[in-house]
C-alpha cells in the first residue's frame, strides 16, 4: 500500500458519504455512477457499503461523475487533497 493512500484512509468515509448523498439526490443508480467513472457497479455498493477501500484515484474519479466539485469535497476532507489530482486524471 502506498503512503498517499494510508494518509487519505481516515477521510475516505466523510467523502464516500457525500458522494452517496449526490447519488441519491440526483437520482442516478449506482450502476449509472459506475459506468460514468468506469467502474463497475459492484465496486460503487462495496465502496458506498464500507467493504472496499478506493484508490484515491478512483474515489476522485467517482466523486467528480457525482457532481461533487473539488471544494466542496476539501470541505468534508480538507487540505490534504492537495496532494492529489481531481477527478478522472486522463481529463486533467
Amino acid at each position: 500500500m502506498s503512503n498517499d493512500r494510508v494518509e487519505f484512509r481516515p477521510l475516505y468515509r466523510p467523502l464516500i458519504d457525500l458522494i452517496k448523498q449526490k447519488r441519491i439526490k440526483l437520482g442516478i443508480s449506482q450502476t449509472e455512477l459506475a459506468v460514468s467513472a468506469g467502474y463497475s457497479r459492484k465496486y460503487v455498493t462495496l465502496i458506498e457499503s464500507g467493504e472496499r477501500t478506493p484508490s484515491v484515484e478512483a474515489l476522485f474519479a467517482i466523486a467528480a461523475r457525482a457532481g461533487i466539485q473539488r471544494a466542496e469535497a476539501e470541505k468534508v476532507c480538507g487540505t490534504i487533497l492537495d496532494q492529489f489530482t481531481w477527478g478522472d486524471p486522463e481529463e486533467n
